[in-house]
């Protein structure tokens, strides 16, 4: 079946030690042949029935995860293929605890989950109905038990103090694509087997990145449990900071005016940063001539030069032009923001006072208050863009800053997104979110080449920075650091796009 080839594509691609016969692999729900027909090796199929022909390499077991006699470690791979989701909530943890305790090396879970697999089932649902079909079992299990939320299965996994790394497997088009063939074009099994006979292991229908994913691939690392996690020491330079002093910024990268930005310094980026008109101004490219592509990072490419290159000061801020801190200090309002025209901008309303000077401390940070999305995070962005990319930075921030895997938790259970990289603190924790920032995206630059003309999503490195800096501003929440909630304007400049390259200075 098409169908279940495109199941198990990715996995088998992800994990070629599946076809070595030297390891041992028990699947959970397998079938009358599961994995088995497509890494041709033996396996031990766990079903509570078998009916009619059994695959020759399936080695059956008829029983349940949730009751089985397996032994600790007896199985170097334990695979379960969209089984969890006809589970109810208490037997997926218990079935998951079982898992692990069986696995030797490692446990590779797919199912589908989340919001959008739920949507898709419920459409291809009313679909079958309108055309008085009946719903396949598995089908109507789905609409009538809901599906298990990804960070429900997440949880339970860093509750058992394991690793693991999340991708989409399969893409929402690949799956329901599959499903329609399988069941409603009759020269299926044979469009199949002519895929198969030029090409082993390929989906037999490709998936795209930037689909939505109707089930993800979890692969838990059994050694990984409860390695102790060291958070390494801060390396102190010798910063010679003047004692009470702020500095804050904002990047610009269009033709705007820049005498309203009183003591917020104007910091040109992208092609700001090569007119001629700028030159007063301190700019995104570094003394060696060397800045980051603005394009992908935007207002990261100058907090890396504040970062590399600006004599510290006591304390650092960041804002954006459109976006710009209300240093009044007067009480937040009821909106994150307040939307005004430049011209109504207030008098001192970006003026350093006294206020702001005493009620800045190393033990806080100061932020506007987070953005309420309208899913979890790590839902919004599998809607609007590549869910893959959020996944790999996941991986890179616990393989290179492990102390942060806990926090990275909050991507899946959180609505709570502080965007647009902004704040004012001290020198030392700008120093450690610089160093995760700049170590993780530019590990992630390197893996990923961007692949699209949308202008909007070329910018995907500063949008997984404004991921990464909610999972850093969880962790200091967690280790003490008290959060102060400062409002902002978002100011409307009047004919900015048609604006040529001339500024008030």
């Amino acid at each position: 079946m098409i169908n279940w080839k495109i199941r198990y594509a990715k996995i088998i691609k992800e994990n070629p030690e599946l076809c070595n016969s030297d390891f041992s692999i028990l699947e959970v729900g397998s079938g009358n042949f599961g994995i088995s027909e497509f890494v041709q090796r033996k396996i031990t199929g766990l079903e509570p029935i078998f009916n009619g022909e059994i695959g020759k390499l399936v080695e059956p077991i008829t029983g349940s995860i949730l009751q089985n006699n397996f032994k600790e470690n007896e199985f170097d791979f334990v695979i379960c293929i969209d089984v969890l989701e006809h589970l109810c909530h208490d037997d997926r943890k218990k079935a998951l605890h079982e898992m692990l305790r069986i696995a030797k090396k490692k446990v590779l879970l797919s199912f589908p989950c989340g919001e959008v697999a739920m949507w898709g089932d419920e459409n291809y649902a009313n679909q079958l109905k309108n055309y008085g079909l009946p719903l396949p079992s598995w089908l109507q299990e789905h609409i009538e038990n809901r599906l298990p939320k990804i960070v429900d299965i997440v949880s339970i996994i860093n509750e058992s103090g394991y690793q693991f790394s999340l991708i989409g497997n399969e893409g929402m088009m690949q799956h329901y694509g599959g499903i329609v063939l399988d069941q409603f074009f009759g020269s299926s099994k044979q469009l199949l087997d002519i895929h198969s006979n030029k090409i082993k292991n390929e989906a037999p229908i490709l998936d795209s990145e930037w689909d939505l994913y109707y089930s993800f691939l979890i692969d838990i690392d059994i050694d990984s449990k409860n390695k102790k996690i060291i958070k390494p020491e801060t390396n102190h330079k010798n910063w010679n900071q003047e004692k009470g002093s702020i500095s804050i910024y904002t990047t610009f990268h269009a033709p705007i005016p820049l005498n309203h930005f009183g003591d917020i310094k104007p910091l040109a980026v992208g092609n700001a940063a090569n007119n001629s008109n700028l030159n007063k101004h301190p700019t995104d490219i570094l003394n060696n001539g060397y800045c980051l592509n603005n394009a992908r990072w935007s207002e990261l490419s100058g907090i890396y030069k504040i970062w590399k290159e600006i004599k510290p000061t006591d304390y650092i801020g960041f804002c954006h032009y459109r976006r710009v801190f209300d240093l009044r200090c007067e009480e937040v309002a009821v909106d994150r923001f307040k939307r005004i025209s430049l011209d109504a901008l207030p008098e001192g309303a970006t003026k350093i006072n006294e206020t702001l000077k005493e009620m800045l401390n190393t033990s806080s940070i100061y932020l506007p208050p987070p953005e309420k999305l309208d899913k979890t995070i790590f839902e919004q962005y599998h809607f609007i863009h590549k869910i893959n990319d959020l996944c790999l930075v996941l991986d890179l921030i616990k393989e290179r800053f492990p102390y942060l895997s806990e926090s990275c938790q909050i991507v899946f259970e959180s609505d709570l997104l502080f965007s647009n990289n902004m704040f004012i603190t001290c020198w030392e924790n700008f120093d450690e979110i610089c160093n995760i920032w700049f170590t993780v995206l530019s590990d992630f630059e390197k893996l990923i080449t961007i692949d699209t003309d949308n202008r909007y999503q070329q910018r995907d490195i500063s949008f997984l920075a404004e991921r990464i800096f909610t999972i850093w501003i969880h962790y200091k929440k967690n280790q003490g650091v008290n959060l102060v909630h400062i409002p902002y304007f978002h100011i409307e400049y009047p004919d900015l796009n048609t604006r040529e390259w001339t500024v008030a200075v």
